[in-house]
């Protein structure tokens, strides 16, 4: 990203997200500090929601619609029942609690994020199911449901721009990209108060459409969980280009 993000203040899922475009304008109770162009944008990676919530606001101001409004027929084209953007609490859906490492349970059980930054809600099942689309989309010149061969091509395109100091990888357009032997992984983990996740998936090579997904509600300590789950996977996956003897456990 090339922007400087300073957080505002985190809501409980039981509040209202003030609109996107008083957070990037730094209009937004407790922003004090707007987003800011830090580095040319394309020239150097930086781990910020900041690029997102710029995203986000672009995409609605082009569109002339909220980006809940934008997202559930791209999502329904994918068959993706279970996610969504729009993580507000409905009496027609159930979310999971978070929990703190003292057991204590985050304020209403989750926090509320800007769509693009944070916000999605998902189970394992489909957010699998999306990577597999992203997989075939990359295949297959047809493309996969909604989402085309480009753009499955440029997403999954690593570059360095100094990410392989930050997380030992490249990064493409919002997916962390290794190679590993003659496979092509993206990977990504997720971590907010109270939960945990990552996802595993390769998206080219020997093992193509290999891969996993998981989601920990718990805080630190469900970093441990995902831990030994990702070695237990990886090990009965058989991923090419991974040395098993460098994993823990047994």
């Amino acid at each position: 990203s090339a922007f400087r993000w300073l957080a505002f203040a985190l809501l409980p899922a039981d509040r209202a997200l003030p609109p996107i475009a008083d957070i990037v304008r730094s209009s937004a109770p407790g922003r004090e500090d707007p987003i800011q162009v830090v580095s040319q944008p394309g020239s150097r990676f930086q781990y910020s929601g900041g690029g997102f919530l710029v995203l986000e606001h672009l995409i609605e101001t082009l569109a002339g619609a909220s980006i809940h409004a934008l997202t559930p027929p791209f999502l329904q084209r994918l068959g993706l029942r279970h996610l969504s953007f729009d993580g507000r609490n409905r009496p027609d859906r159930r979310f999971a609690d978070g929990w703190f490492d003292d057991g204590e349970r985050v304020p209403a059980g989750r926090l509320l994020f800007p769509a693009c930054a944070a916000g999605a809600v998902s189970t394992a099942t489909d957010t699998l199911a999306f990577l597999r689309h992203l997989g075939r989309a990359f295949a297959n010149r047809e493309g996969s449901a909604a989402i085309s061969h480009d753009t499955a091509v440029q997403l999954v395109h690593g570059r360095d721009l100094g990410c392989r100091e930050f997380m030992g990888c490249d990064v493409g357009l919002g997916v962390f990209v290794l190679e590993a032997g003659d496979n092509r992984v993206i990977v990504h983990q997720g971590a907010n108060e109270g939960f945990r996740a990552i996802y595993l998936y390769v998206i080219a090579g020997p093992d193509a459409d290999s891969g996993f997904v998981i989601l920990v509600n718990g805080d630190n300590r469900g970093v441990l969980a995902i831990a030994e789950m990702a070695q237990l996977l990886i090990r009965h996956l058989g991923l090419g280009g991974v040395d098993a003897r460098r994993l823990g456990g047994t």
